[in-house]
């Protein structure tokens, strides 16, 4: 074979060499690119939840509450209440017959709500030692005429009988007894008089000029005190509860545990016990309990309508 033969092969072998290889199948992509864009992906994911974390503000930390007393009756009723308290208020009437049970309830440092009757003999001794204590409100405990066969011996008794002019001047020899301040008025006793609707406009009328609000201690089931009270924009709330019907420590918790179960189901509730030795004993092992349990204890004045 000749070298012009040798050569014109080499180049015609270059030549077939340099054309675009456009039949040649394509190669397929590498493996690494889409492994790049996944760690790319998780790498922005990542980034996106840090810097969510970083503009939410800081939890607040849980503080334990500490037990006080070693779970009683009450406590194995009542079940646990979280996140929202519900709003209950104590109201202890009949006060102003002993100087001790006022200062044992001076002892108690919960909010309490206290009804002192005007003519007791010492009345205005016990408003003078209840009115410098914390978390207490004072009440009149306005004597009001009941339907037979009781009958209501308390000095300052209002009756349906008496004239418009009467009530307004009975009301103020009351008030006046206990001295000021004095932030509302519940009825003691009232079956009768709670139920006559003149009578009660008179004197919510004046309980409404002296910028009192109004408990309806509820004596009668008709009563229509808490409706006209609200009808004349007047601060108003009646009774859920009466704490000690009986006198047995026992019925007493049960009560108590009622009126928390009101207080659950409706965010507020009202109590309404006496001024006695068995009553005072059951909130003094009670009413700390209620606290830890979530349910607030407040006076009358922080659930009234």
């Amino acid at each position: 074979m000749s070298g012009g033969d040798n050569h014109g092969r080499q180049e015609s072998f270059e030549a077939s060499m340099s054309k675009p290889e456009r039949n040649q199948p394509r190669q397929p992509l590498s493996w690494s690119l889409p492994l790049i864009l996944l760690l790319v992906l998780a790498i922005l994911i990542v980034l996106q939840a840090f810097l969510k974390e970083l503009r939410q503000p800081p939890a607040a930390p849980e503080i334990p509450v500490p037990s006080t007393r070693q779970p009683g009756r009450l406590s194995k009723m009542i079940l646990p209440f979280s996140r929202q308290s519900a709003a209950l208020a104590i109201i202890i009437d009949d006060l102003g017959w002993s100087v001790n049970l006022a200062k044992e309830l001076a002892q108690i440092k919960q909010p309490l709500t206290l009804a002192i009757l005007p003519f007791s003999p010492q009345a205005a001794v016990v408003a003078h030692i209840l009115r410098k204590e914390k978390n207490k409100e004072l009440l009149l405990h306005l004597p009001l005429e009941a339907a037979g066969p009781k009958v209501c011996r308390d000095g300052g008794l209002l009756k349906v009988e008496m004239s418009p002019e009467e009530i307004r001047e009975q009301f103020e020899k009351d008030l006046k007894m206990l001295g000021e301040p004095v932030e509302g008025v519940n009825n003691h006793m009232g079956s009768l008089f709670t139920t006559d609707e003149e009578k009660m406009k008179v004197l919510l009328e004046v309980i409404k000029g002296h910028g009192l609000y109004f408990v309806d201690s509820l004596t009668a089931a008709n009563s229509c005190g808490y409706r006209l009270a609200k009808d004349m924009g007047i601060p108003c709330g009646r009774r859920d509860v009466f704490l000690d019907n009986s006198s047995n420590p026992e019925d007493i918790r049960e009560q108590l545990r009622l009126a928390a179960d009101l207080a659950r189901k409706n965010g507020r509730a009202i109590a309404i016990g006496h001024a006695r030795k068995d009553t005072l004993q059951v909130l003094k092992e009670e009413l700390p309990f209620l606290e830890q349990q979530g349910v607030k204890l407040v006076v009358v004045s922080s659930v009234l309508q």
